[in-house]
């Protein structure tokens, strides 16, 4: 259906530079910037296969960008084949890149109607989709200038100049080797009454020396449309780069002057930063909004969690009972996300290694974040497991593997979560006083109560007429899964998160749990 042109290649890293006086005014996620409709790619028929693959795949973008910035999807076979890529700015919540997702993904099909390949950037997100797969195509090529000729330019031009790339140049080596960013803002003073605010982006489907070379061109570009300028922009399918003078973000880094550096006596720059995705990266991870270091001295200032953490519901009585079986369900899917996060969709694995109900904290809407990666490792593209002589965590929540031999995994985090998820059914602590008396612990007691068909005596009387005892079933099912002796027969967490899902999924049955004494 369609045929690869050399037009084609450059549009999918298509430039294109806006001056500020364009975006001065106006924030938010319903500012259109640009929509480019390839004339190069041949057109689809209208009704085609194509034509509704392309409506699929831009259905499925909002969501799944929402939770994770970023969204890489495909459908259909052969000529009717459609690729879609949707990106929202780093420091933008999830709701408002949904929203800005949603608004592209429809005005982008309207404005670019038969075309097999366009792309479409807002404010806030971009949405571009293509017969041909994008992530083989990086090649920073060709560019679109739009520029206010009546404009003011600033006053010490040169001055201006060096300030703005030491800037830009710094945020982009912190934006491209920080595995949870891919984003980082920034402000510098170049005045006594002046300050340049900037930020820099890229897609997840490359790499850090790609995403490198690609906001170094963008900074070029930058520069040669706009470097005497009060403001700019560059937007390309991989990479995109913003400087104003004034503050369009949420998070920043303070930088000290490219002078400044170096002299005896002075104090280390008071750095305040966002560590990971600002407001949105994975809603089920807590976030660090803020650090400071000066000298010595460090500080992580974390967002405020209102409700304290999960174990002050569970194991107490009174709080316990605002635990209604919708908002269980919600924290358990909750923190079943944040570990799918954690160990596939982040750019690199990261093993938490300390999952237990304290560093489960919950925000005013009652939404679970995980907290605490003081223990956390990260694990490289095709590293599966390691092993540790200093065994730290919690008993009672560590995998058998762990605790006897230092062995650990993600299959590690998948066994701290069927504990905790067996402990919020229950309502009891996976080592608690009343069940050693009993000789079991809480793992025990949930596999004979399994076996024996009488898994309702193992749900917390509170929930029970509170919620489809078929629905407590298949958790307490899903947790003993976690929980199984072996790692090996422990699922992953995206089969975790399909199974927690609405729609039934045939789920094997599992085997003798760990700890079990019989």
């Amino acid at each position: 259906m369609f045929r690869m042109t050399s037009s084609d290649a450059r549009l999918v890293m298509f430039l294109f530079i806006m001056s500020f006086t364009v975006l001065s005014t106006q924030t938010g996620p319903d500012i259109h910037l640009k929509t480019f409709c390839s004339n190069n790619a041949l057109n689809y028929t209208r009704n085609s296969a194509f034509e509704n693959n392309l409506k699929i795949v831009l259905k499925r973008l909002p969501s799944i960008t929402s939770l994770t910035g970023f969204n890489y999807t495909f459908f259909g076979e052969a000529s009717a084949e459609v690729y879609g890529q949707a990106l929202c700015r780093g420091d933008v919540s999830s709701s408002a890149c949904r929203t800005c997702v949603e608004k592209a993904s429809k005005q982008i099909f309207n404005d670019c109607i038969s075309r097999g390949e366009a792309i479409i950037w807002y404010e806030l997100c971009q949405v571009h989709y293509s017969f041909q797969n994008m992530t083989s195509l990086s090649v920073y090529a060709g560019k679109y200038l739009d520029r206010d000729s009546k404009e003011k330019s600033v006053s010490d031009q040169v001055h201006f100049l060096k300030f703005s790339k030491y800037l830009m140049t710094n945020l982009s080596n912190e934006a491209a080797f920080n595995p949870f960013n891919m984003f980082a803002t920034g402000k510098i003073n170049f005045s006594r009454s002046k300050t340049i605010f900037a930020h820099v982006q890229y897609t997840r489907d490359i790499r850090p020396h790609e995403c490198l070379k690609c906001l170094k061109s963008a900074i070029t570009d930058l520069e040669g449309c706009c470097s005497s300028r009060k403001g700019g922009m560059v937007l390309s399918r991989n990479c995109n780069v913003r400087f104003e003078l004034y503050q369009f973000y949420n998070v920043s880094k303070h930088l000290s002057s490219p002078t400044s550096r170096g002299k005896r006596g002075k104090k280390s720059p008071s750095i305040i930063t966002g560590i990971g995705k600002p407001k949105r990266r994975h809603n089920n991870r807590r976030r660090p909004v803020r650090c400071g270091i000066e000298g010595e001295e460090k500080l992580l200032i974390y967002e405020f969690m209102p409700n304290k953490s999960l174990d002050v519901f569970i194991f107490d009585e009174a709080r316990r009972e605002q635990l209604d079986w919708e908002t269980c369900y919600s924290i358990i899917s909750g923190i079943a996300r944040g570990l799918l996060y954690l160990h596939e969709d982040s750019r690199l694995r990261i093993i938490h290694r300390d999952l237990k109900t304290s560093n489960v904290l919950l925000d005013h809407e009652m939404t679970a974040r995980i907290s605490d990666f003081g223990m956390a490792r990260i694990f490289g593209e095709n590293q599966n497991n390691a092993n540790t002589r200093r065994v730290a965590g919690t008993f009672g929540y560590m995998a058998p593997e762990y605790a006897m031999e230092g062995l650990f995994s993600a299959k590690s985090d998948v066994f701290s979560f069927g504990v905790i998820l067996l402990e919020i059914l229950s309502g009891r602590r996976s080592s608690g006083s009343y069940l050693t008396q009993r000789g079991q612990t809480l793992l025990t007691y949930a596999w004979r109560l399994w076996n024996e068909g009488r898994e309702m005596e193992f749900a917390d009387p509170l929930l029970m007429g509170r919620s489809p005892e078929i629905e407590i079933v298949t958790f307490m099912h899903i947790g003993l899964l976690c929980v199984q002796e072996d790692p090996a027969d422990r699922p992953t967490m995206s089969f975790v998160v399909s199974a927690l899902g609405s729609e039934p999924i045939a789920l094997p049955l599992p085997k003798k749990p760990a700890y079990s004494l019989g």
